[in-house]
């Protein structure tokens, strides 16, 4: 989901892309994403030692009792200045462990 917002006008782009009046956005927002709880999640832009995009991904389900657990911990690394570290896209999949030692040995 992206929100845009360009003069008077709100755009909210999910799969459709529609225009809202600041009032309807407000009242689509509140009817569709307010009742249900979501985990959002902060854009940071972690790059490598050598100028490459990745990001650390943590796989969860839900066990038997409902309750979330880790399935695996896995790096993706883009392709130079991509941003999509996306494996079908060219991306790739590293060693954790020795991926931080090399790229953040200082911390």
């Amino acid at each position: 989901m992206l929100l845009l917002h360009e003069k008077n006008i709100y755009k909210l782009i999910i799969i459709l892309f529609e225009k809202y009046t600041y009032k309807d956005l407000i009242k689509l927002i509140k009817r569709k994403y307010l009742n249900t709880t979501y985990i959002c999640q902060l854009f940071i832009e972690a790059k490598t030692k050598e100028d490459t995009l990745f990001d650390i991904r943590l796989r969860v389900r839900k066990n038997i009792y409902g309750q979330r657990q880790k399935v695996k911990i896995y790096l993706r690394i883009g392709i130079g200045r991509n941003i999509t570290s996306n494996i079908s896209r060219g991306g790739a999949i590293a060693p954790i462990i020795p991926f931080l030692q090399s790229n953040f040995k200082d911390n």
